[in-house]
């Protein structure tokens, strides 16, 4: 069975950040105000942008592909904290 990537990414999120992740779509009265978000939503809702990749292809392409809590346990934790302390500094 496939997963999304965001699936993915929460339930990997949860080891990090020891919280769940929720997800809330974009209101619709926001993706009326902005044709680029509203079409980068719609390629999501298609599945187009829905993380629906054959990851075992992508293994024999890339040897060295990591899952998420690999990337996570490896560079993957500095360089995601790193970014989340410079996104809540910038508020």
């Amino acid at each position: 069975m496939k997963q999304s990537s965001f699936s993915v990414l929460q339930a990997s999120k949860v080891a990090l950040w020891q919280m769940p992740i929720t997800y809330h779509p974009f209101p619709d009265s926001l993706l009326d105000q902005n044709t680029f978000l509203s079409g980068l939503a719609r390629l999501v809702d298609l599945g187009r942008l829905a993380g629906n990749a054959d990851i075992a292809l992508l293994r024999s392409q890339f040897p060295g592909l990591l899952t998420m809590d690999e990337w996570f346990a490896g560079a993957g934790k500095p360089a995601l904290l790193s970014a989340a302390v410079k996104l809540v500094g910038d508020r």
